[in-house]
């Protein structure tokens, strides 16, 4: 299989595990609830219609009065679901960057397959952007402003952890790495002896060294 076509298919299957991961972690924080109606992340329904809508506009019925409530409360707080995924996802990166993406024997599919296909779909800006605007726009200043501090500031500084962890962990497999292969030497081809290295009179061994070719000028 080609290396185009492998990174191609590692992109659409973190894609979808990316997006799937998402949607789970959105579930854990709670959104804007109406009497009749509620959320799931940017998105709104209406039980007692069973319809979806995803912007105002789309229904003009008595019912979507409190589906609007709804959307406008949601969009009056911070998203702190697309605030966390895109903190662990800057988290994630940077320690993949630092440590799997300097090992020789990590494929280019694979660097694509998880950074632009999973952690790619897993973080957001655009619903950071949404956040903001839709904030703005109700005279919410101090909202728009921690959203987008939390996701600049914080991704920053999350990245930034995760060069750190992955250098540590790099350094780490390193040194075992290193350690290994030095007790997989045999004693015997270590030059001092150990006789000579704990200060014995015992003479060390003999270093085979190669004769000299005669350059053909006298001395």
């Amino acid at each position: 299989m080609s290396p185009k076509l492998l990174a191609v298919i590692s992109v659409f299957v973190g894609g979808l595990v990316g997006t799937s991961l998402r949607l789970g972690l959105d579930q854990l924080f709670p959104h804007a609830m109406g009497g009749t109606g509620g959320s799931f992340g940017w998105f709104a329904y209406a039980p007692l219609s069973g319809e979806v809508f995803i912007s105002p506009g789309d229904h003009p019925t008595a019912g979507y009065v409190a589906l609007t409530d709804v959307v406008v409360r949601a969009s009056a707080s911070i998203a702190w679901s697309t605030v966390v995924v895109n903190l662990v996802g800057s988290l994630v990166l940077g320690f993949l960057v630092a440590w799997l993406w300097r090992l020789p024997s990590t494929p280019a599919w694979l660097k694509t397959g998880l950074g632009t296909g999973l952690l790619g779909s897993f973080t957001t800006f655009s619903a950071i952007a949404v956040n903001v605007v839709d904030s703005v726009s109700l005279d919410n200043i101090g909202v728009a402003l921690a959203a987008l501090g939390l996701s600049l500031v914080g991704g920053i500084l999350a990245a930034w952890a995760g060069l750190a962890l992955g250098s540590w962990h790099a350094d780490i497999s390193q040194t075992a790495r290193t350690r290994r292969m030095l007790d997989a030497i045999p004693d015997a081809d270590l030059v001092p002896t150990p006789q000579a290295s704990r200060g014995s009179s015992a003479p060390t061994k003999p270093i085979a060294t190669a004769p000299i070719p005669d350059s053909g000028v006298d001395q």
